[in-house]
């Protein structure tokens, strides 16, 4: 049987400080790519000369080059097009690949052709801590195996190990990738979270315990910008539901909205992504509308067992001090719920039902003496 080939993408926007010790531990691999295609997105540094000086050296380095900025998934969707491996690595261009990385991964993919892709473990350095490093556990198995798509539904839900794959340590299989395009234009920087979780879902996938790649954390990156814009976060998080109430994933969706990654999105995503408003066209369509149900239950859940936990917290904390608040400590507890509260009000349609208003005022009742 003829060995596997492996296309490499890194997408490169002014990352001239990085993209050559990027590339040279991609290219001097124990089993390096059949190809690297680097697709420079307009950068304005000195980027595309590096990426020049480091493909003298390896001829299987390809440089395309944007007309102007158009983001990472538009030229990963362009190098998409024409790779010719069977299985493609998505690199970033300020990360590293470890040693054995390639080799091991497309050792075990060989012996389980059924999986969409493999992914590992990995190390974080941390460039606003002195370059910290620290090591990045998914604990979905201390040995490398192939898991099963059952496999992972279980483990995604449960609270053990990381809830879904460590991006930059994926490998995927081509046959395997959306003809159309590799990301999904419309849910930005989410797009790879929704093509794994497509995959882990439809094929499943191997794990490899160990760390095989390292992620530089810079605080720049496009999903920490999005991740700190509630406003941009949210029509994402909008855009995701549309998505996933589509019948192109009809056979995934169930799975990754039960899944505890997607459950955390909508946490944090608040009222407007997941309001009666937006969420009441995708109850009426028939792909979406059972799961979609289930997730109004779980804010409602939410709230049964959060808020009142959280006046049990409070009053036994005053009724242990067996005196009377004082007026510091009523402000405290008072910024404090209303904190909780405004959270759990987003997140749970506030506007559509009644029931925190009574808790609100409950608390207001108890607390200011």
């Amino acid at each position: 049987m003829a060995s596997k080939t492996l296309s490499v993408i890194v997408p490169n926007y002014n990352d001239g400080d990085h993209i050559a010790f990027s590339l040279r531990a991609i290219c001097e691999q124990s089993l390096p790519p059949n190809e690297l295609i680097v697709v420079d997105d307009g950068s304005t540094d000195e980027s595309i000369a590096i990426i020049r000086a480091v493909a003298e050296q390896y001829p299987f380095i390809r440089l395309l080059c944007n007309d102007q900025n158009r983001g990472i998934v538009y030229s990963a969707n362009r190098a998409m097009k024409i790779v010719t491996g069977d299985y493609v690595y998505i690199a970033s261009a300020n990360d590293l690949v470890l040693p054995g990385f390639f080799e091991k991964s497309l050792d075990i993919l060989s012996k389980h052709p059924e999986a969409g892709f493999c992914c590992s473990d990995a190390v974080c350095i941390n460039t606003s801590e002195n370059n910290s490093v620290t090591e990045s556990r998914t604990g979905w198995s201390e040995f490398a195996r192939y898991l099963a798509p059952s496999e992972l539904a279980a483990i995604t839900r449960s609270g053990k190990g990381l809830y879904h794959p460590i991006t930059n340590t994926c490998i995927l299989k081509r046959d395997f990738l959306p003809a159309e395009g590799l990301w999904e234009q419309r849910v930005g920087c989410y797009c790879d979270w929704l093509l794994h979780q497509a995959l882990l879902f439809r094929h499943g996938c191997c794990f490899i315990p160990e760390p095989l790649a390292a992620l530089r954390w810079t605080g720049t990156s496009m999903s920490h910008r999005v991740n700190t814009d509630m406003h941009a976060y949210r029509e994402i998080m909008q855009e995701l539901v549309a998505v996933l109430a589509s019948p192109e994933y009809e056979d995934v969706a169930e799975m990754i909205v039960y899944s505890r990654s997607f459950k955390a999105f909508q946490l944090k995503a608040f009222t407007p992504a997941f309001s009666w408003r937006a969420l009441r066209p995708h109850l009426r369509n028939r792909y979406a509308g059972h799961y979609l149900r289930h997730l109004l239950i779980e804010h409602l859940a939410f709230v049964a067992r959060n808020a009142p936990n959280l006046l049990f917290d409070l009053q036994a904390t005053f009724s242990k001090k067996r005196r009377r608040a004082s007026k510091q400590e009523i402000r405290e507890t008072l910024v404090s719920c209303k904190y909780y509260l405004q959270n759990v009000w987003d997140r749970t349609f506030a506007h559509s039902f009644h029931r925190y208003d009574r808790i609100r005022s409950f608390l207001l009742r108890q607390f200011r003496g």
